[in-house]
């Protein structure tokens, strides 16, 4: 199985990561059009490469359809709620944790 799709979105997590942290700061919320839309398509394009993994994936012994589809979805909230500064700190932070973990585990159990 292809690792290389898991290690691409857990550096894109860092990124979101960062742009939350960013628009916290600053307190402005990015252009919906010009960026979140654009940056949302690319993550939804790059989770169509971990969901055509998921017949393999759900195989493992920690994951089930139904929390791999929590995942993606997660993902995908993640990747459009980082451009917003009312988005709770703490919701956010833990959602990052929970997709941060699985798709670690995910990658260490592929790579062996």
């Amino acid at each position: 199985m292809d690792t290389k799709t898991i290690n691409d979105l857990l550096n894109e997590l860092q990124t979101i990561e960062e742009r939350f942290n960013n628009v916290k700061v600053s307190q402005n919320d990015y252009d919906f059009y010009n960026v979140v839309y654009p940056y949302s398509q690319m993550i939804d394009a790059k989770l169509e490469s971990l969901i055509k993994l998921k017949p393999q994936i759900i195989q493992l012994s920690y994951m089930n359809a139904n929390k791999f589809d929590l995942l993606i979805k997660s993902y995908k909230e993640l990747s459009v709620d980082c451009h917003f500064h009312r988005t709770s700190k703490k919701l956010f932070t833990e959602k990052v944790k929970a997709v941060n973990y699985d798709l670690k585990y995910i990658y260490q159990t592929i790579e062996g």
